[in-house]
């Protein structure tokens, strides 16, 4: 039985990249990772360097409800976000719900201290 990917655990997701070979075996583990209560979560690559992959991504939010993570993503065009889309989509073994921000009126509120 060959390995594809999927959750691991109640906060790690491996996504397994299609470059199976002599070296890689069924293909590369990339690793999502968020520890309990965290905000943010860590990507873990051992492949080699491309920054194309995350470039877009500008933030990844792990959240409650029907979603299990929000990512605010920033592109030039609608096809790029539907070229995104496509490739999280194809990487991760996941659906996807977009939407889209028509504006901002207000953000980096600093916290109540």
């Amino acid at each position: 039985m060959s390995w594809a990917g999927g959750t691991f655990g109640a906060h790690g997701r491996c996504v397994l990249a299609p470059n199976a070979n002599m070296m890689t075996l069924d293909g590369t583990n990339t690793w999502v990772l968020r520890a309990p209560d965290a905000p943010d979560c860590v990507v873990i690559d051992p492949g080699p360097p491309d920054e194309s992959h995350l470039a877009a991504i500008e933030a990844c939010h792990s959240v409650a409800g029907d979603e299990s993570y929000i990512l605010k993503v920033r592109v030039a065009s609608p096809v790029g976000l539907e070229n995104l889309l496509q490739e999280i989509r194809a990487l991760a073994n996941v659906s996807t719900r977009t939407t889209i921000v028509l504006s901002t009126p207000y953000e980096n509120r600093p916290p109540d201290l």
